[in-house]
């Protein structure tokens, strides 16, 4: 991965040395100018490699959907609206 030193100049790090970069080995790799400065925003990028694959697939092309049946899952009576408590009610009891 890169990782930018404070001064401002691009190191490539695993991510374990990453994880053990102590600040002793931070400063000294500022010290000597270890890196590169980078102004490229697709530095290393592999959009700018070029590399394009292929990902049309034809499994993908085979989805089917389905309709399922949710009688089961919503109530679309009109009986749970008399349940829910009137609006009106809930104002005139409110705490002031």
């Amino acid at each position: 991965m890169l990782y930018q030193l404070p001064n401002g100049r691009t190191v490539y790090l695993t991510v374990e040395e990453f994880l053990d970069l102590t600040k002793e080995e931070e400063q000294y790799l500022i010290s000597i100018g270890y890196g590169e400065v980078i102004t490229d925003p697709w530095y290393a990028s592999h959009l700018s490699k070029g590399e394009i694959k292929n990902t049309d697939n034809d499994d993908d092309l085979d989805i089917t959907y389905t309709e399922e049946d949710l009688s089961n899952c919503i109530d679309t009576s009109d009986d749970f609206l008399d349940d829910l408590p009137d609006l009106s009610d809930l104002l005139e009891n409110a705490p002031e």
